[in-house]
Formats: structure tokens, sequence, C-alpha cells
């Protein structure tokens, strides 16, 4: 018997050493030594089904849980163990053997001596110090990071548990155990149910479990499923996050946590402990299909919560080192002085009222905010401001706005009067920009003209090397690290990663003082833009047209040569053609001359002030009505559906336009490629041989003669080639290519 409890007293220390050993049947005799005969002094735990004692082999410690013998039968036994035997998880305690021992002993029975059966049931499980998850709920002095931790933890070993088809049943605080690391571990499968790997569910007529804890379904209906536990689960977090299994509101849950965050990660843990505690409320749902499918998708959504906030946290990382590198090289200094303003018009309810105007300045990722001047319509604020400037490809946002929160008459957000946006490459250095600018807001009236903004900015260089050199360096971070670190597909919507960034800066200026709010914010961020707008539409066309009006000019100019409408001009340019022809290679540095005469030609014109809003190139007063109201309309579209019809046949109508240009230039590509397809059987073979004999003659003919033909022929008066009236023998040939129009439905 000695020799029998020695080796399995080595087993188990063999089993301690090795985490990958698996468990064995232990002997009596064994339990009964390491625990002091289950001495009073080594119990540590006890329950309605079992006490727990603690046991030493040799200096490691283990729990030894002696199960009640009127409380649980055999077949009971025999699911835990074989639950016990199937698991191996960081987050489930560690099994480490049983006993099943059946022995006689003569025993007193109405007054007579009789051999009865003792059953000793008993199971050696590794020791856990810090005990069970309810003491620690119960401390209010909790961190946000081990909390989140242990819920992580939990999610995770339920997980596992569910993917070896087992269900616990008996899922609380009492039955999760906190190791040294405060890593969680879910014990006690007394209630467990092993399915089959094509079971997901059962029914029992013996409801067992703690009340508060139990699935509504399993409680009343006895069903057995994975659902039950995560019904459990959302209990605990909420518990957890609340220190109490009632509901209560999310914000009041996140607002009880935010004074104990750090100030600088307060925003992405705000953001866990709003996903865990929606997430529990979700698990807590009564009917078992509205909660989450499993608890396979809880540890994703957990993992992709993670995954967005450690990119943000690279992100702003890598922001904030390159920031101080380019700290160290500023290349100079910002000065913006808000003066003052004039002729500004209230932007309240009330006629004739005085405004409450104040400006909001950003630059880069300061906000400043002056003081409110209380009912004026020629503000003094006399204020300045300066920043360290690291690239010269930045830009300065002055806003006026209107308080509506002084008085308790007024409410609701803000009113823009009107901005002013100053890029700094545009500036001179060195020099004093002091101007009024208008201020004007675009409406669903209209453009409205609000009054004037005294500014007076100044760029002042520390180093000309250094800023000469930033016009080689990569732009910042912000702007391209996007190629380094790709977002995911989330976030190529544009109004999702907008809405995403706006909430940010808004959740952060919100606790400045004084505070600034949400509409300011998307003001000053330009947020609207993101939407359609046919007048900005009308706008960027526009924009695209005049920079081909150059090429335009060239053209005509080139035309007047060859019309000899200047003889003297003309004359000039056959020679210089001529001259270029027998000198070619003083083309680049003739080319470079004229850049040079074009760019000292265009000195005196040059801007005196720095750009401001351009009210025609935006199209702010051609707009019509139904435009702005479209382009102000919400999303989603608030305006009746007659309306909404109307400007749907309208914008189908310019589509229709834009798909028509685009077909075009697919049939025209399609008609250059078909020269060599053999889409048609005789214009293809004319082209090869044509080819063939232009490159004979261009092998045989010097380049210079070639060229000088060619542009002696275009520099010919009209007089002298055939009428512009019909067209060349050339495009007659190409507009007579086949396309794959005839190929479309």
């Amino acid at each position: 018997m000695e020799r029998k409890a020695s080796t399995a007293r080595s087993d188990l220390e063999e089993i301690l050493a090795d985490e990958t050993a698996e468990p064995k049947a232990l002997p009596l005799s064994l339990l009964q030594d390491i625990t002091g005969d289950f001495s009073d002094d080594q119990q540590i735990g006890s329950g309605g089904f079992a006490v727990v004692y603690k046991g030493m082999i040799g200096n490691r410690a283990v729990a030894v849980k002696r199960l009640s013998n009127a409380l649980m039968d055999e077949t009971e036994f025999h699911r835990e163990v074989q639950c016990l035997m199937r698991v191996k998880h960081k987050n489930v305690v560690r099994f480490l053997g049983y006993c099943a021992d059946r022995q006689g002993s003569m025993e007193e029975f109405d007054k007579k001596l009789v051999m009865a059966d003792v059953h000793e049931r008993l199971l050696c499980f590794e020791y856990i110090p810090k005990g069970s998850l309810d003491k620690y709920i119960m401390d209010a002095s909790r961190e946000w990071g081990t909390c989140y931790k242990i819920i992580k933890g939990i999610c995770e070993g339920l997980q596992y548990l569910h993917e070896n088809h087992i269900v616990h049943l008996d899922l609380k605080p009492a039955n999760i155990l906190l190791d040294d690391n405060m890593a969680p571990k879910i014990t006690d499968f007394g209630l467990s149910r092993c399915f089959d790997e094509n079971q997901s569910r059962d029914i029992t007529k013996t409801i067992l479990g703690t009340m508060g804890y139990l699935a509504p379904e399993h409680r009343e209906g006895g069903v057995i499923a994975h659902s039950a536990d995560l019904y459990s689960l959302g209990v605990i977090i909420i518990e957890i996050l609340t220190g109490q299994k009632g509901y209560q509101a999310t914000d009041d849950v996140i607002e009880s946590w935010s004074d104990r965050l750090e100030g600088s990660q307060r925003d992405t843990l705000c953001k866990q402990i709003r996903v865990c505690y929606e997430t529990a409320l979700e698990c807590r749902d009564f009917d078992p299909k509205k909660r989450p499918t499993s608890a396979l998708t809880i540890v994703d959504r957990l993992h992709e919560m993670e995954t967005i906030q450690v990119k943000n946290t690279f992100k702003l990382r890598a922001f904030s080192s390159s920031v101080k590198k380019l700290r160290k090289g500023a290349i100079g200094i910002l000065e913006v002085d808000i003066l003052s303003a004039r002729g500004l018009v209230s932007m309240k309810d009330k006629e004739g009222g005085l405004t409450d105007p104040y400006c909001v300045v950003k630059y880069g990722e300061k906000w400043v905010r002056t003081g409110t001047l209380f009912a004026t319509a020629v503000p003094q604020w006399n204020e300045q401001y300066t920043w360290n400037v690291l690239d010269l490809n930045t830009v300065v946002t002055v806003a006026v706005f209107d308080d509506c929160h002084l008085s308790s008459s007024h409410g609701g957000d803000d009113h823009q009067m009107g901005k002013v946006r100053i890029r700094l490459a545009t500036l001179e250095t060195n020099r004093m920009y002091t101007q009024h600018y208008p201020l004007m807001v675009l409406t669903r009236t209209g453009l409205k003209k609000t009054g004037e903004l005294h500014l007076a900015v100044r760029f002042t260089c520390r180093s000309w090397a250094k800023m000469l050199a930033t016009y080689g360096k990569p732009l910042p971070p912000t702007i391209h690290i996007h190629h380094t670190d790709p977002i995911t597909m989330p976030q190529v919507d544009p109004l999702w990663l907008q809405a995403e960034a706006v909430q940010r800066m808004v959740t952060r200026l919100a606790r400045a003082e004084p505070p600034l709010r949400r509409e300011v914010v998307e003001y000053m961020l330009d947020v609207d833009p993101q939407m359609f707008s046919l007048r900005r539409s009308q706008s960027n066309f526009q924009r695209i047209a005049s920079l081909y009006s150059g090429a335009t000019a060239v053209a005509k100019w080139f035309d007047d040569i060859c019309e000899w409408k200047n003889p003297l001009s003309t004359i000039l340019v056959h020679v210089l053609f001529l001259y270029l022809v027998c000198y070619p290679q003083l083309i680049l540095p003739m080319v470079l001359v004229l850049v040079v005469m074009i760019g000292v030609w265009n000195y005196p014109r040059r801007p005196r002030n720095p750009p401001h809003i351009d009210t025609v190139l935006s199209y702010a007063d051609q707009a019509q009505p139904d435009e702005l109201e479209e382009e102000f309309d919400t999303f989603s579209t608030s305006t009746p559906d007659d309306i909404v019809k109307l400007r749907y046949d309208r914008l189908r109508s310019v589509a229709g336009r834009l798909q028509r240009e685009l077909g075009d230039l697919a049939m025209h590509a399609e008609r250059a490629q078909s020269l060599l397809s053999w889409r048609d059987h005789r214009v293809t073979p004319i082209f090869i041989m044509l080819s063939l004999v232009v490159a004979v003659v261009l092998y045989w003919t010097p380049l210079k003669v070639v060229v000088m033909v060619m542009g002696l022929y275009f520099l010919l008066p009209s007089r002298f080639r055939p009428s512009r009236r019909r067209t060349s023998m050339v495009f007659n040939l190409y507009s007579r290519l086949p396309s794959k129009d005839d190929s479309m439905l």
C-alpha cells in the first residue's frame, strides 16, 4: 500500500511539473495524506455539493475537491470527470486527477451492525491562490485593465468549452478563479453536459444552477444549449462593470468609469467599456436567438476592437514621434492676430438683434477659442496666437460663430458666420498681412454675407535652408501613413471614416474650457463637402475647364501664325523652327528659357494678399434654390418623395451625359485598337502596308528632313492646304473603323 501511494505521489508530482501530462486516477490514501486526512485547517472553500481542501505535494500546492455523497450520484460524477478530461486551456482550471473509492464499513443501523458501502469521490486541481471572481467584484478600486483582461479570458475559455461541445450550465463569479496574474480560470463542471459532435441542445427535467445566472429557457423549459452559458456570461460581465446584476444605462456605466481612467487613454478605454457592456446586454436578452451566435463571435468582436485601437495607437505614436523630430527642426513661426470684425449680422431668429460672436482658430492639432463678446456687431478681440511651423503645406482656419448658449431664451447650435482659410505657402516670408476678410455662409436660401473679419497674419522664417529642404521631404505622416498601414475594408467607406474621426475630435474638444461643441468641430473640419452637391460638381468642372484654357490659347495663337495675321511673328516662328531643326540640342534650353520668361512676366501680377473664398469659382451666386436644398438635405433624406423623384431624374440626366462621354472615349480607343485586330478585313492590311512603306521612307530619309517637311506643312497658310470645311482623309478613315458598340445590349 505504501509503495502504491509513493508511486501515485510521484505521478502527481510529474503531472504538476509537466503541463502536457494527462490526468490520472489517484488513490484515496494519497489525497488523505496531502490534505491531513481532510483536516478542517486545510479547508479553503465549501458549497452545497462539495468541500475544497488545500493539499501539499512537496513545495507545490493542489486543490482537492471532496464531493458530497448525498447530492451527487455515480452518473453525475462520471459526467464531470468526462468533461474535465476533455479540457486543457489557459482559462480553464487545470485538472490533475480523480478518485472514485468504494469501501465496506460496519455501521449501526436499526440497532444492528450492517456492512455499508462508503463512496468517496474526489477531484484534484491546480491550486489558484487569488480565490474566486466574486471577491474581486466587491473591490470598489478595481482597475479597468484587469477587468478587461478577466472579461476577455472568460470569453476565450467559454469559447474553448463550446468548441469542445461542453455546456457549463453553472457559470458564475464563484466558479471563476483568478491566478497570480489575475487571469481567469473557469472551474466546477458538476452540472456540465458533454455533447456529441452532431448535438447542439438537450432537454432536462432537473433544473439545477444558481438563480440570477440561469438562462430563462433553461430555468423554465429545461433547455440545455450554448446560449444558456452566454446568458450567464452577460450577467457576469455586467457584474464586473457595475458591481451588481441589475440593468444600468450605458452612458451611466461609462461615466462611472471615466473618472478612474487615465486621461490620455480615456477615449479608447471608454470605447472598450461601451463594447463590453453592450455585448453583455445582448447576451442577457430574453430571446436566445437575439444573443450572439457563439462565444467566438464575442471574442472576434473584442479582437476587432483591439486591432482598430492598436492601429490607431500606432498611428498616433508614429505621428507623435515624427512630430517630435519635426519640432526639433521647426522652420518658422506663424503669428495670427484676431483684431476685430465689423458689420456682423445676427444669425439668431430675432430681427434686428445683435450677435454674440466668438472666433475659433485651428492650425494642425491645436485649437484655440477667443472669448465671447456680448451683443455687438463690431467686436474687438485683439488676441494673438503663435504656432511653430513644421511644414508650409499647411492651412490655418479662422471661423466666427454666433453664441446661442449665453441666454436661456435662445438655444440650439451655435450659428456659423463664415470662415477664412490661409495656406502658409501663399504667404511671403517675414511680411505682415493685415486686411479685412469677407465673411459669408451658404444656406438653403442662398449666399449670405455676414460681415468682415479683420486679421493680421505673418510667417517668420527661422532658417531658409530648413524651409527649402521641406519641399523635398514627404508629407506629414497623417497624410501618407496609409501607404505603410492600409486601412481596413470598413474604413474604405468615407462616411464611416469621417463619422469616426469627427466623433473622436468632438469627444476630446468637448472637455476643453470653454468646450467646443459638435457643430463647431464639424464646420471647422469641413464635414459637409463629403456629400453630393450639384453646385460643387459644376464648380469642379469649371476648374478642370480653366486648366485647359492655356492649351486653347496656344492653339489659337498657332492658328494666327499659320494665317499670317501678324507677319513678323510668323516669320520669327519659321526662322526659330528651322534653327531648332538644324540644332536640336538647343530645344531643351529654349524651353527652359521660355519657362523663365513666363515666370518673370507673371511676377508683377502675383497675388498681393492671400487668396480668399471665391464666390464665382464656388458657383455660390449662380446656384439654384433647389440645388441648395439638395446640398443641405440630411442623410438619409428628409425631402418629400415628389422632390426626391425630380432630383433623381436630374441626376440620371447628368449621369447619362457622363455615361455617353465615357462610351465615346471607349469607342475611340477601340477604333485605334481595331487597326491591328483585323476587325475590318480591308482596313487592317491597308494600314499594315502603309506602315511598312512609311518605315522604309523614314529609314532612308534623314530625321531632320522629315521634321522640317512636317513642320512646314503644318505652318502652311490655309490657302495652300485643303479647305477646312472638308474633313481629312485620315479622319474619314478613322471614323469608319469598327468599335464594340454593336456588341453592347
